[in-house]
């Protein structure tokens, strides 16, 4: 497999952030925290990464997540509730 260049900027760049309702925040305030670290740590390349991970080698989209998370040292159970939004930015690049 070959990853092309997009030298005609067909596709933007990736910028991951996190939108939420404030009744969730209020509802859950540790999630405000919990997402703030999630700032910066998703790049062009790591999607392109966990992608291929997900489309190219076919692994389940929250394990791969959760080995990503792993690597970052931000991964614990106590952050389960999270991953339905990192397999939502994998999937809607995908």
């Amino acid at each position: 497999m070959v990853v092309l260049e997009d030298d005609r900027n067909q596709y933007p760049s990736y910028k991951a952030g996190t939108v939420v309702r404030s009744q969730v925040l209020t509802t859950y305030p540790a999630l405000r925290t919990t997402l703030a670290k999630l700032n910066d740590l998703i790049d062009d390349a790591t999607i392109a990464h966990l992608n291929f991970l997900v489309e190219a080698q076919r692994k389940l989209t929250r394990r791969s997540c959760q080995e990503f998370l792993l690597q970052k040292d931000f991964y614990t159970h106590n952050y389960d509730y999270i991953f339905p939004y990192i397999q939502k930015a994998i999937m809607a690049k995908s």
